[in-house]
């Protein structure tokens, strides 16, 4: 039985955490709804959490225009603010702990802060804002909760950015656990996204029921997100493999389990672009997880195209200095190499080059 403390419906809480729900693609952040502002703690933390989410869009952290409202004429007008995303998020977070404790506004906003502090790449504070977020989800709401498994999908994805920072011989072992836990993380949010996206479909049979086409469309994204989420965190499960020092027999034995790995990366990418209706930066995002398949399987002809087909979407849709757009940059250029065409390579890159020292 799901546990509240606000008297609402079963039925009805479900329905409001789901559509209170808008987790992006690029960033994982939780969105909500702003309401008529006011000088209760609710608007208060509602106005914390718009300016938030304009700073994280800004080019910059530390400057960047949110919306007020006028006291006396209850209008709308824009401020600049020159705080920068982690002070606010704290702020968010330490609100809410006051005003909600134990509730899920408040895993809501360890989810955030836990996305800020990746993005500083403060991992260790990252992960444990995350945990804390789980543990509320399960308690209030239990693992078949969206917002569960979306939160256990971003926890495995900081998982498998702190394992990537670990560059040092000596981080060996702390990399190698990291990666374990980044995939059992993803594998365990995949296995409940299918679960929840089957219980959608079923129940939207129900001419009664609240779930609809939207819901459908939601919990099918959610699946597409942990599918490519997969695929990465299996490719850096190989990758990891494949550095790690050995002897010549070992170093085979690696290199066969780093190629299933591989595989299965593979079959998750594949499995996104054909099973779901995907097109725009959805669909870029899935050819980019299957081309690093193909590539780090060798096959950078299969791989090519798929990378060309990323790069022309995010180019037009984000512009060639977004981060998004010189990752199928770097894609295409690695396929030129394995294809042995390395004047054009060699071309990309150094256009990336260009591009980045002209954004500076």
């Amino acid at each position: 039985m799901l546990r509240t403390g606000l008297g609402s419906s079963t039925a009805m809480l479900r329905r409001r955490v789901w559509n209170g729900l808008n987790f992006t693609a690029a960033r994982s952040f939780v969105t909500v709804e702003k309401t008529t502002p006011g000088s209760s703690p609710h608007d208060k933390l509602l106005a914390l959490q718009s300016e938030l989410a304009m700073s994280l869009r800004s080019t910059t952290s530390a400057s960047f225009t949110a919306e007020d409202t006028d006291a006396n004429t209850n209008t709308k007008k824009k401020v600049l603010s020159t705080r920068k995303p982690l002070v606010i998020s704290a702020e968010i977070l330490e609100l809410t702990e006051r005003q909600f404790p134990k509730h899920p506004a408040l895993a809501r906003a360890h989810n955030d802060h836990g996305f800020v502090l990746k993005s500083e790449q403060e991992y260790g504070p990252a992960i444990d804002s995350y945990v804390k977020s789980l543990q509320i989800y399960e308690d209030c709401l239990g693992r078949t909760s969206p917002s569960w498994v979306l939160v256990l999908k971003n926890l495995s994805a900081v998982f498998r950015e702190a394992a990537i920072s670990k560059e040092k011989p000596e981080e060996r072992e702390e990399k190698d656990q990291l990666c374990i836990r980044a995939r059992e993380a993803s594998d365990d949010s995949l296995k409940h996204a299918r679960m929840w996206l089957e219980k959608v479909r079923e129940e939207a049979k129900d001419e009664d029921s609240m779930y609809g086409e939207a819901e459908i469309a939601k919990a099918e994204e959610m699946v597409v997100d942990c599918l490519v989420n997969g695929a990465f965190t299996l490719m850096l499960q190989a990758r990891s493999l494949s550095s790690s020092s050995s002897g010549k027999k070992a170093e085979r034995e690696k290199g066969k389990v780093a190629k299933v790995l591989i595989t299965k990366a593979h079959g998750l990418a594949t499995e996104a672009s054909s099973d779901f209706a995907l097109k725009g930066l959805k669909l870029a995002k899935v050819q980019n997880a299957e081309a690093s398949a193909l590539l780090a399987l060798s096959n950078p002809k299969a791989a090519l195209p798929l990378f060309m087909s990323a790069l022309e979407t995010r180019r037009e849709a984000l512009g060639d200095s977004h981060d998004d757009t010189v990752v199928a940059m770097y894609g295409v250029a690695e396929c030129y190499d394995g294809l042995g065409k390395k004047d054009k390579a060699t071309e990309i890159r150094e256009f990336i080059i260009r591009e980045k020292m002209n954004g500076l």
